[in-house]
């Protein structure tokens, strides 16, 4: 996961998100699972607001589809859990 601030993730308040599976994922049925997976999380972290207003970039690589749904969840929530504090210190360093 990569994140990155730009003033339009910032005017609407919300973190924009944009999915990227290999075609090293096996079929199209594969591939749409894990979107379809991973947009289910974005969406409940979003509702939780524990997403900051960035613009993120997920890449699924092969071997994705062998993971559980909670161990997604789990990495997700690590990768939230860093760019927000690692965005915060940022703009603190700013002040």
């Amino acid at each position: 996961m990569q994140a990155i601030e730009t003033e339009e993730s910032t005017a609407a308040e919300v973190g924009r998100f944009g999915f990227i599976v290999i075609k090293k994922n096996s079929k199209a049925v594969d591939r749409n699972l894990i979107k379809r997976r991973f947009k289910s999380i974005v969406h409940k972290h979003l509702k939780d607001r524990s997403a900051i207003s960035l613009d993120y970039v997920i890449v699924a690589r092969a071997g994705c589809i062998d993971h559980k749904y909670k161990d997604l969840e789990k990495n997700f929530e690590d990768a939230f859990h860093f760019f927000k504090k690692l965005f915060e210190n940022q703009k603190k360093n700013e002040k």
